[in-house]
């Protein structure tokens, strides 16, 4: 009799979760371009909200960018990238384009936990290249800080012509993370 009561708390789970999880497209693959142009599986783009909290020159001369992760709901929530969990460049074109990223192009801190309604950090990194920017002075005022990020977030938009950000699509969850590029 538990393993059916444990089954029927699944069904009400699943169905719950599936009332409120939007009828999102999404995509077909095709050479590494992702186009939702056609449904495969809707994922939840409302569980967990990025924002993108700085950008730095690390000392190896590579990108990070840093995204504050924020549970909404009322579950727990982690992944680690696998087969279940892509990670995507989100390209500016009329249609919904996104670009699958490789390990070797761009690395994310995984594993990730989320506890529900707590916020965590997930650093992105660029190993595609190095790159060169003016560094921040130590102990600069945050006027200072918040020019220097604002010039980074346009070196950014300089180097990436057309980026509008990063997805990351956790199927096995049902989850669709947005990680916005910067303003």
């Amino acid at each position: 009799m538990v393993p059916r009561l444990a089954f029927l708390r699944t069904c009400i789970f699943l169905a719950a979760v599936a009332s409120l999880t939007p009828a999102a497209p999404l995509a077909r693959v095709r050479n590494n371009q992702i186009s939702s142009a056609t449904s495969v599986q809707a994922l939840n783009s409302h569980a967990i909200e990025g924002t993108l909290d700085s950008i730095l020159i690390d000392d190896s001369e590579h990108l990070r960018m840093y995204y504050v992760l924020k549970n909404r709901t009322n579950s727990d929530y982690s992944f680690e990238r696998n087969s279940q969990v892509s990670f995507a460049m989100k390209l500016r074109s009329p249609k919904r384009t996104i670009r699958e990223l490789s390990e070797t192009d761009f690395k994310i801190s995984s594993p990730v936990r989320v506890k529900a309604g707590q916020r965590e950090l997930l650093m992105v990194t660029d190993l595609r290249r190095t790159y060169t920017f003016d560094d921040l002075r130590m102990h600069a005022r945050d006027a200072e800080y918040r020019r220097y990020q604002k010039q980074l977030g346009v070196f950014v938009r300089n180097q990436w012509p057309g980026f509008d950000g990063f997805v990351i699509l956790d199927r096995a969850a049902g989850v669709e993370i947005d990680l916005p590029p910067a303003p």
